[in-house]
């Protein structure tokens, strides 16, 4: 089997790229609360989703 040559990776501009999903109801309030806590959500998501995949399976 051959090898495929290798296609240019993403540039590097130093930023995370953006992501996107649907989210429901929960949304508003929890952007809200990290606001009050001097957090952005992103924060929050990313915080929760390291932890999440940091559990045992």
């Amino acid at each position: 089997m051959t090898e495929q040559p290798r296609r240019p990776g993403r540039p590097a501009t130093g930023k995370t790229p953006t992501r996107s999903m649907r989210l429901g109801p929960n949304y508003d309030r929890a952007k809200a609360k990290a606001k009050a806590n001097g957090e952005t959500i992103s924060a929050v998501v990313e915080r929760l989703l390291a932890e999440y995949v940091a559990e045992p399976r």
